[in-house]
């Protein structure tokens, strides 16, 4: 919910809810990038000529290597994971094309940007010990990481309790595990929230099999009328508190102008 026209065309500010297995008031989330990696060698037959190929399946191990030795020197907060889109078609045909995805995450954008570097030089390194060349694309836009803002959390958090709900303490809220969202722009060019609200699924975390079943189930239907309420009393709190509404207004002014 971006507020900013009508009976709220005074206030500059993003809100917006998540389900997740806990209730959590300031939920953050982690800066990301994506990239397509792809490694581009020679076919040969692997028995009978094997020495005229350029293995791009081999370029894709030692990267994949190159990037497991390197997690344990990353630094905390950074993550990076991935796939294998492609890595040959016959088993007797050394592969002259293959390809990864990757993502990096850090608890910031500036973190991120030094871990890219570094990921990167394993994705080259692939390229050098094999013979093929290597090419990283973009595979979409970077998200920020996301920026609660204080005063409408605590209100937020207070609405979860008026509504019954048990948010995670706040001093809890930056141990939990991350994610990444496009929300993180829009915090950091505006203030805003991205809580999560919680749904009964059992044990299960987002993106399992689990948690989408329990999405459909009436927690989760509880989930949808409470978050709409407690966003809807949060912003009508900010809307009746001059001092707050004029601070998220400059606030936006201030990030814009960066």
């Amino acid at each position: 919910m971006l507020l900013g026209a009508g009976a709220f065309d005074d206030i500059d500010a993003a809100v917006m809810v998540h389900p997740g297995p806990v209730d959590i008031a300031a939920a953050r989330s982690l800066a990301l990038s994506e990239v397509m990696v792809e490694y581009r060698g020679h076919e040969s037959h692997a028995s009978v000529a094997p020495y005229l190929g350029l293995n791009a399946g081999d370029a894709v191990t030692v990267a994949q290597v190159a990037i497991g030795l390197l997690r344990q020197q990353l630094a905390p907060g950074q993550q990076v994971h991935g796939i294998v889109t492609e890595s040959g078609r016959a088993a007797n045909v050394i592969p002259g094309r293959a390809g990864m995805r990757y993502a990096m995450r850090a608890i910031e954008k500036e973190s991120l940007r030094a871990l890219e570097g570094r990921i990167f030089d394993c994705f080259r390194a692939g390229g050098l010990a094999t013979g093929c060349e290597c090419h990283i694309d973009e595979a979409g836009p970077a998200y920020d990481e996301l920026r609660p803002d204080p005063w409408l959390a605590n209100v937020f958090r207070e609405e979860m309790v008026g509504c019954g709900r048990t948010p995670v303490a706040a001093d809890m809220e930056t141990a939990l595990p991350l994610g990444s969202t496009d929300m993180g722009n829009i915090s950091q060019a505006m203030p805003g929230i991205h809580p999560i609200v919680g749904v009964e699924a059992g044990g299960a975390s987002l993106h399992q099999p689990e948690f989408a079943a329990a999405a459909a189930s009436p927690s989760a239907d509880d989930a949808v009328i409470d978050g709409s309420i407690m966003l809807a009393r949060t912003v009508i709190r900010l809307a009746e508190t001059p001092a707050e509404r004029q601070r998220v207004m400059q606030a936006h002014i201030e990030r814009v102008a960066r």
